[in-house]
């Protein structure tokens, strides 16, 4: 079964809920991208490689840009998001291919980090819908001592 993004789900909530996360779903965010998902090569040569240049994994990076739809009146989504912004508030993120609750008879999965908004640049086009363009960081965060590193995320349905 092919995943179509329109089926996609983006997911937040305080990152005081890591244990027993209750994501809620950010139903006004559109083109979700995770395009900083990455590691660095390290050289790993010596005299006994004959010459040639082995890699190692280095360090991983990871972020989040999509664009949000602002509605009028009060956004509890986009006052979690600018707060996070404004305050350098952490809160986790849960990019995932599918809803929250699940899908009966296949899993659901993305990667869950704690991400702290890093631009929140507004666009207002003349014939486009007011649209902030979000970008989500992965963010140093202990709790109780631990420190939060991403995940990934499985769901099954009940």
């Amino acid at each position: 079964m092919t995943v179509i993004g329109k089926d996609c789900v983006l997911g937040y909530d305080a990152i005081a809920n890591w244990a027993s996360p209750s994501l809620a779903a950010v139903p006004n965010a559109v083109d979700v991208s995770q395009p900083g998902i990455s590691k660095t090569a390290i050289d790993l040569p010596s005299r006994g490689t004959g010459g040639w240049n082995p890699k190692g994994a280095g360090l991983k990076s990871m972020d989040l840009s999509f664009g949000y739809l602002c509605d009028a009146g009060d956004d509890a989504v986009l006052n979690a998001l600018r707060g996070s912004y404004i305050n350098d508030t952490v809160m986790q993120f849960a990019v995932l291919d599918g809803p929250i609750a699940g899908i009966a008879g296949r899993v659901v999965q993305g990667f869950r980090f704690p991400g702290i908004v890093m631009e929140f640049p507004i666009d207002e086009q003349l014939e486009d819908g007011r649209r902030i363009e979000i970008k989500v960081e992965f963010a140093r965060h202990k709790l109780a001592g631990v420190l939060l590193l991403p995940v990934w995320m499985v769901l099954t349905a009940l």
